[in-house]
């Protein structure tokens, strides 16, 4: 007998975002700055978006913390430092953490 899942939009939803919270799981602190770029950028588009938008305000995600500038973070000329990269990875790891409060009050 065969039987068909038919998955909500919420439950797929529901199992990208515990794929995310595994990836994030893991000790990004050692990475190199290229991983931390790619791990920022994966972190910007985790909720569906198909292009950052680097550099536009209504883009900006709402754990991103906000004396970082919003700018793309691969482009040579606006590539923040280590120090930046872990700071906007340690707010959105905040801001997934079900169990933490949210890294930003502008956050659903």
């Amino acid at each position: 007998m065969t039987h068909e899942c038919q998955c909500s939009e919420e439950a797929q939803s529901t199992v990208q975002q515990s794929q995310l919270n595994e990836e994030f799981a893991i000790e990004y602190e050692d990475f190199k700055v290229t991983g931390l770029r790619k791990l920022v950028t994966e972190a910007v588009m985790s909720d569906g978006r198909a292009n950052p938008n680097w550099g536009e305000p209504a883009s900006r995600p709402c754990w991103w913390p906000k004396n970082i500038p919003f700018e793309d973070v691969n482009y040579y000329k606006t590539k923040p430092r280590r120090e930046q990269l872990l700071a906007i990875l340690n707010a959105f790891k905040e801001w997934k953490d079900p169990g933490g409060e949210a890294a930003d009050s502008d956050c659903n």
